[in-house]
């Protein structure tokens, strides 16, 4: 038996939303959005980090709530990553994406914060969405 993830899903369209833009793309290329840190990727680049899952449901219906960070990281300058995630803000922020095998409510932008890692020297921008999932 096969069970789908909706928060799988959600970051898959997340995903493609992001990519499917040509600003975002031109400055991070077609692989240039990743699920982990890779400490020899070209620099800027997209991550997916911390996703926290919230069951709202008050029967069977399904609903949930993600909180999902993306991260833009930039080994030039806190505005590289600052501006690429104001773009990526741009994209999702409230976007009616289409998921695959559950509904999107919702998708909402909460905050962004910046700053510049002292264990790397990079810098990054960490923006959080809220999506509400059936």
């Amino acid at each position: 038996m096969t069970t789908h993830s909706p928060v799988n899903d959600l970051l898959t369209a997340m995903t493609a939303a992001a990519l499917a833009d040509t600003g975002i793309a031109a400055i991070i290329g077609a692989d240039g959005m990743k699920d982990r840190r890779l400490l020899r990727s070209a620099q800027p680049y997209l991550m997916v980090g911390e996703v926290t899952v919230t069951d709202l449901s008050t029967d069977d219906d399904g609903l949930i709530e993600a909180l999902v960070s993306v991260q833009a990281w930039s080994s030039l300058s806190r505005r590289e990553a600052e501006s690429l995630a104001a773009m990526v803000r741009a994209v999702l922020q409230d976007a009616a994406l289409s998921l695959a095998h559950a509904r999107l409510i919702a998708l909402r932008h909460i905050k962004t914060v910046s700053r510049r890692e002292a264990k790397t020297g990079l810098y990054l921008a960490e923006l959080q969405f809220r999506a509400v999932i059936e």
